[in-house]
Formats: structure tokens, C-alpha cells, sequence
């Protein structure tokens, strides 16, 4: 089950959930490159947002993503 803020809609959200499922781990990489490395401080808050929206709406996936991002970063080490 999808879990979604108070404000959208279940039918709404459910929607997302191909997109996000297809392009998550894309905009996940891009929101830690680019808190890390490629953008201003000013836009850290925006990426903040964003990491917590794919938290809350995709628990299991976002977690999946980021071990395998920061192995990546490692250099493909261990745990």
C-alpha cells in the first residue's frame, strides 16, 4: 500500500506510483549528487523535501535505492 500525505487524494497518489517506481532511483542519485557535490546550499531544504517525500511514499524503495547509491559512491563496498 502506498502511503500518502493528507493532502493527495489515495487515487491520486496511486498514480505516481508507476513513475516513481520507474524514475525514483534517478531523482534520488540526482538529490544526493547534488546536495553533496553540484548545488548551491540554498537548494538543500528543496532536496531535504524531496528525499522525505519519497520516504514516506515509498518507504522500502527509497532505502533499496540509497544502499545501493552510496555502495555505488564507495566504490562497490561492503556493509
Amino acid at each position: 500500500m502506498l502511503n500518502t500525505s493528507r493532502h493527495a487524494p489515495q487515487a491520486l497518489a496511486e498514480a505516481y506510483l508507476p513513475v516513481i517506481q520507474a524514475y525514483g532511483q534517478s531523482v534520488i542519485f540526482a538529490c544526493v549528487l547534488g546536495a553533496s557535490l553540484l548545488s548551491p546550499r540554498s537548494t538543500i531544504p528543496n532536496y531535504a523535501e524531496l528525499l522525505v517525500a519519497f520516504v514516506n511514499r515509498v518507504p522500502n524503495e527509497t532505502r533499496d535505492w540509497l544502499t545501493g547509491i552510496l555502495r555505488e559512491v564507495r566504490g562497490g563496498g561492503g556493509g
